[in-house]
């Protein structure tokens, strides 16, 4: 019997080592490879469809790799026979009640199906890590499901293998069916472009640039507010615009001479800022990488995901933002080889601090105009992969059926409700912007919908039930009676429960009645933002008074002003702040000997309308400014 060749082990790229390891930390976990259905639009040959996608893999060497670990670390070998193990499964779901909700529990079923580079449970090393399926819906439409894990391909990749499908099934179609030679660079030749890089002045020119590019960059805001390991799973939220958006963005920029993705990016940049209130922000940037022919035209595993980082100033246009926008990512694009997992290992970003930047914002502009002998296909993305928070897909089509926009989000972190609000806002943003042009200011912009604005203005305002009249006092000891545990105010290392910060201001009142303070007096508050502020505020409405909140830092001719506009019966201070208040007006010092002496003698029970120096009403002052 002849001696079988001995196969030769690669190393893995960078790109395919973070797919490894991440994969390797959930090895149950599905997340970690892309999917996608490809609609065609008139009848298949199945026969034929499926020689094409043979000879699309046997073609591709990317997809003949298998990872094992060893004592070297992983390792991936080819197999010659893997376009042999590869099948297209054939499912006829013409006869279900509604095939199109049938296909697409299929799909959902498939996609949550682990396959792991070393193998899953149930499955066999040996099998291609890929799923390949057609289902039949009609006789004249059909799906081409495909599923690869990403340690193989990345989305570009996607393109060319689904480029290369529809040719040659067109192909097999003609008299002689010639399909030309292969396009396809190898694995080899990948490796070796990613080696010399990493070994190049380039790739020292880059880590230096997002060293300092990143050096003082602040923890990326999340529009969950947390993080969360990624989940096996995602939620989505999709719709399409009219193909006539992408114009309308181009035409919004045009004098600037930008692009419509940049405008794309700073929306995203501004809905981000207008939840979180982050000025200084990060997104995640999704990139080909591929800078060489042979990276070009190689589907493999190269793509990369890169900070992009934007402020936002206030007074700043559209305009401006969007050429900034476009700045970064010139640089950024400048800079794309350098793997996301360097610059973490770079920042020391590691454990819990590994989150590198806020939402990520995907725009996919490959060139999807399929024939499949003929017959006009749709592609519709299934999956990039996994989702740790929430990100924005924009597919700009070629083929004219629409700009299809995803919001996907991590189902630890989101729920299907929230996933479709971020949807419904983003793309009321993107459509507010087109409305009022370049030279808006960003600050101006708003990203609640048309039924937010009217639940917010309209249905938490509906007046119809009948509101118990109260004044604020009244309101407040309400609060305490219900919870006086609960913790009311905290400042510093000083926590008050609301019995407590209740019981102070009573005593407070019962000293400021003393000192004359009823309705309609003025008591100023000459104290910074402290516990001290809040007791005062609450004695002075417990008493009957307005409050005047002074600053202590203000410039004594501004203090000097306030007091003689406001005219307060005293003021009320410490020790610390009392040179502050002018002469001649009657003060309280809280940490006096004597003011102490006082309020311990004071009742802490709440204040009666009798113990007042006359009745409090809903038309009396609260406080001045």
């Amino acid at each position: 019997m002849p001696q079988q060749p001995e196969r030769v082990s690669h190393p893995l790229s960078a790109a395919q080592s973070g797919m490894w390891f991440a994969q390797q930390l959930a090895p149950e976990s599905a997340a970690y490879s892309g999917a996608q259905c490809v609609e065609i639009h008139g009848p298949v040959d199945a026969t034929r469809f499926e020689t094409a996608v043979r000879r699309t893999v046997a073609e591709a060497d990317t997809l003949h790799a298998r990872v094992t670990d060893g004592a070297e670390g992983p390792r991936q070998t080819l197999d010659p026979d893997a376009a042999g193990r590869c099948v297209v499964t054939f499912v006829d779901l013409s006869g279900a009640a509604d095939p199109d909700a049938a296909a697409r529990a299929w799909m959902n079923d498939e996609l949550n199906r682990p396959f792991a580079p070393a193998g899953a449970p149930g499955r066999d090393p040996r099998d291609p890590l890929m799923c390949e399926a057609l289902l039949r819906l009609a006789p004249d439409r059909h799906f081409w499901y495909q599923r690869i894990h990403h340690v193989l391909v990345d989305g570009y990749g996607f393109a060319l293998l689904t480029r290369r499908v529809a040719e040659i099934y067109t192909a097999l179609g003609r008299a002689g069916g010639e399909d030309g030679q292969s396009p396809f660079g190898t694995l080899a030749e990948l490796l070796t472009a990613d080696r010399d890089y990493r070994a190049s002045d380039g790739f020292a020119r880059d880590r230096a640039y997002w060293t300092e590019r990143l050096a003082d960059c602040p923890r990326p805001v999340q529009l969950s507010g947390a993080d969360a390991p990624v989940s096996s799973g995602f939620l989505r939220a999709t719709t399409v615009l009219p193909p006539e958006y992408i114009d309308r963005f181009a035409d919004l920029v045009a004098g600037y001479g930008l692009s419509w993705s940049d405008a794309i990016v700073a929306a995203a940049a501004v809905y981000t800022q207008k939840l979180t209130g982050a000025d200084d922000l990060t997104l995640g940037i999704p990139v080909a990488a591929r800078v060489t022919a042979d990276e070009r035209d190689t589907p493999g595993m190269v793509s990369n995901v890169l900070p992009l980082r934007v402020s936002l100033r206030p007074g700043t246009t559209l305009g401006q933002l969007v050429g900034e926008v476009a700045r970064s990512m010139r640089g950024l694009l400048r800079h794309q080889r350098y793997r996301v997992e360097d610059i973490r290992r770079d920042l020391g970003l590691v454990g819990g601090q590994q989150a590198l930047y806020g939402p990520v914002v995907n725009i996919m502009r490959f060139a999807y105009d399929l024939r499949f002998d003929g017959h006009r296909a749709t592609v519709h993305n299934v999956s990039n992969g996994p989702v740790e928070n929430l990100s924005f897909s924009v597919y700009a089509r070629s083929d004219g059926s629409g700009v299809r926009i995803d919001v996907d989000t991590n189902p630890a972190l989101y729920t299907q409700e929230e996933t479709t609000a971020h949807r419904d806002r983003f793309v009321a943003l993107l459509q507010r912007l087109l409305a009022d042009g370049p030279a808006q200011s960003v600050g101006r912009l708003d990203v609640v919908t048309e039924a937010e604005r009217a639940l917010v203005l309209e249905g938490w305002n509906e007046s119809a039930s009948v509101v118990e009249e109260l004044t604020f006092p009244e309101l407040f000891e309400e609060r305490v009676a219900r919870a006086p545990e609960s913790v009311a105010l905290v400042c510093g290392g000083v926590e008050l429960s609301y019995a407590e910060l209740n019981a102070r201001a009573n005593r407070l009142a019962r000293v400021l009645v003393g000192r004359g303070v009823g309705p309609e007096s003025v008591v100023a508050l000459v104290l910074p933002r402290s516990v001290e502020f809040v007791v005062g505020m609450l004695g002075v409405l417990k008493a009957g008074g307005a409050y005047v909140p002074v600053d202590p830092e203000y410039p004594r001719e501004r203090v000097g002003f306030m007091f003689g506009d406001a005219r307060p019966v005293c003021a009320v201070t410490t020790a610390e702040y009392a040179d502050v208040v002018p002469g001649g007006v009657d003060v309280l010092s809280l940490d006096a000997s004597q003011t102490v002496a006082a309020l311990a003698g004071c009742s802490a029970s709440n204040v009666s309308d009798g113990e007042r120096l006359g009745g409090l009403s809903l038309g009396s002052p609260a406080y001045v400014i």
